[in-house]
C-alpha cells in the first residue's frame, strides 16, 4: 500500500482525459490544484472521470479549480 502522497499547488492542462488514478493508497491529498480542460462538459473532477479512486483510505480531494477552455476563452467553475 502506498502512503501519504500529496499533490498540491499544480496546474494541469489538456483534454478531458484521466488525470489521476489511485488504487490501494492511504493518506492521499490532491488539493489546491488548477485543472484546465477542453470541452464544455460540467461536473467535478470525479464525475467527469478525471480522477478515479479505488480501495483507498483517508483521501482528500478538495479546493481544486476546474477550468474549461472554449475557443480560447476560459470559463472557471469551482470543483466541489
Amino acid at each position: 500500500m502506498h502512503r501519504n502522497i500529496r499533490i498540491e499547488g499544480n496546474r494541469f492542462e489538456g483534454t478531458a482525459a484521466l488525470l489521476l488514478s489511485v488504487h490501494g493508497t492511504e493518506g492521499l491529498v490532491f488539493q489546491g490544484n488548477e485543472v484546465d480542460v477542453t470541452g464544455s462538459r460540467t461536473g467535478t473532477l470525479e464525475s467527469l472521470g478525471l480522477i478515479t479512486v479505488e480501495t483507498c483510505r483517508n483521501v482528500d480531494i478538495s479546493d481544486n479549480g476546474l477550468f474549461y477552455m472554449q475557443d480560447l476563452d476560459m470559463v472557471h467553475r469551482p470543483d466541489g
